[in-house]
């Protein structure tokens, strides 16, 4: 199978995001006299912020104050504690010297995924970078993917979505996409990986293995 077509979700895949916001988040709980494990926030964070916020108000009753500090404190955080996963920038340049193009799909901000491209040198990797301002639905929902695979009239059988969590499956495969998933679950994805790579290993794109 040949992939031309990459679709990346930001963090958790692109970029090592959650520590860096799990640390935070225990800091400000922390400074609002609530002591919570850091394994347990990144956990529940890696299921998404909302759903960790979630359950972060259902068992301390957290103020919307706090609950917003929570959601934006990852702007708090260097980018140095925020780097690209190791052997990503070889994969995305793979992709374009292979003739393929990169996507970002993703649920944060233009501008806070623009802030961390930039500061790597990476938003040359990128053909179009869809995010939370374009105003489409959620993941689960499969319309962000349709979305770019509309825009850019791709070929939905030459084309794979990579992604750190569930919905990132779930919302490909429902768009009727490939779909590759960066984790140790159980998941039915096409591929699943643990390291980058592993998927360089497993990936096919520009009518060669590599």
């Amino acid at each position: 199978m040949k992939y031309n077509n990459f679709i990346w979700d930001f963090g958790g895949t692109l970029f090592n995001t959650y520590p860096a916001f799990a640390n935070q988040v225990v800091k400000i709980l922390k400074e609002n006299s609530i002591e919570e494990d850091y394994d347990y926030i990144l956990i529940q964070a890696k299921r998404s912020k909302n759903h960790l916020i979630e359950e972060l108000t259902k068992k301390y009753k957290l103020s919307k104050k706090l609950q917003n500090e929570i959601r934006k404190c990852e702007k708090y955080t260097s980018f140095e504690d925020r780097k690209p996963f190791e052997g990503i920038k070889d994969i995305l340049m793979e992709v374009i010297n292979s003739g393929g193009k990169n996507f970002i799909y993703t649920h944060r901000s233009f501008h806070s995924a623009m802030e961390l491209l930039y500061y790597y040198g990476m938003f040359d990797y990128f053909v179009d970078i869809v995010s939370k301002d374009v105003g489409l639905e959620r993941k689960p929902n499969p319309e962000g993917f349709i979305y770019i695979l509309n825009k850019h009239d791709l070929d939905k059988s030459k084309t794979i979505s990579i992604g750190d969590r569930r919905i990132d499956v779930e919302s490909s495969k429902a768009a009727g996409i490939n779909t590759a998933f960066f984790g140790s679950d159980e998941i039915d994805a096409d591929i699943v990986f643990e390291d980058f790579k592993e998927l360089k290993k497993k990936l096919t794109w520009g009518g060669k293995r590599c």
